[in-house]
């Protein structure tokens, strides 16, 4: 049960801090001109299933070059550039949003880049940030995406990425060779739970950051439309994530975790749906 514990409170955290992320820099928007660079689409322009398509291509192009580089790259330099970027980009934003709140925006700008630098810089001596550093990328991002797109689209986009995530690990099985490498190498693009009993085994259970990913960046969206869809999309998520640690509790295995995640969304958004509710 504390494997469980520690899985929901670094997705309540990840939560937490994507929805504070997102209100600050929806407010934002208009006062500094930077914030609206941040949006992955610009406010008010149509959207269409290319925008699909070219989300998803980033995330195959993506995926592609880390297991390029797993297969034929031996060094530690680039895999430390892209922890760097990751951690530095996505922790600035959270601490911009959070000295934005006293601070006119140039000054909580400096600040939040500075500490964003201080704290990529720290996991690479650090390991105990890399749970810190990855639950900050996954609410981050998750705001991201949704204050940048609607909804429905946010749906479309899930759907295929849960597809692909069922194919990439039970079919091609690239996804394990990449979850083994990046817990081998403790990188954070993985969530890690685990505990260590007197005399026993230790026991691990890692989630991607794209998995919990989805509900954050789904309930952002829905947050200033209808918030009931980010109830909903928050409480999928948690029965996901209880759906997954009984499967592994019963069986050690590599599992996609998107398929019972979005599931669990997809159902509550669907009942809420046909009751008029959203």
């Amino acid at each position: 049960m504390r494997l469980l514990a520690q899985l929901i409170l670094f997705f309540l955290a990840a939560q937490l801090i994507g929805t504070f992320v997102a209100v600050v820099l929806s407010e934002d928007y208009s006062a500094n001109p930077y914030v609206q660079d941040l949006y992955l689409k610009e406010q008010g322009s149509s959207e269409s299933i290319f925008d699909v398509a070219l989300l998803l291509g980033l995330i195959l192009l993506g995926t592609l070059v880390i297991i390029l580089l797993i297969k034929y790259y031996k060094g530690q330099l680039l895999f430390l550039l892209m922890e760097f970027f990751l951690i530095s980009v996505t922790s600035s934003v959270f601490f911009y949003s959070l000295f934005r709140i006293g601070f006119p925006y140039l000054e909580s700008m400096g600040i939040g880049i500075l500490l964003g630098i201080i704290l990529a810089i720290g996991k690479i001596k650090y390991l105990w940030l890399k749970n810190p550093s990855a639950t900050i990328a996954v609410g981050v991002v998750g705001a991201l995406f949704g204050i940048s797109f609607s909804p429905s689209l946010i749906i479309l986009f899930l759907v295929f990425l849960f597809i692909y995530d069922y194919i990439a690990v039970f079919k091609t099985k690239h996804m394990v060779e990449m979850a083994k490498f990046i817990t081998k190498k403790e990188m954070p693009f993985t969530i890690t739970s685990k505990v260590k009993l007197p005399g026993k085994k230790e026991q691990r259970i890692d989630l991607g950051t794209g998995d919990l990913l989805a509900p954050i960046m789904l309930g952002v969206s829905f947050l200033s439309i209808n918030p009931l869809g980010y109830y909903l999309s928050f409480l999928g998520g948690i029965i996901g994530i209880l759906v997954i640690y009984y499967i592994l509790s019963k069986k050690r295995m590599f599992l996609p975790a998107l398929p019972p995640i979005v599931g669990a969304m997809l159902v509550l958004l669907g009942i809420a749906y046909v009751f008029g509710l959203l």
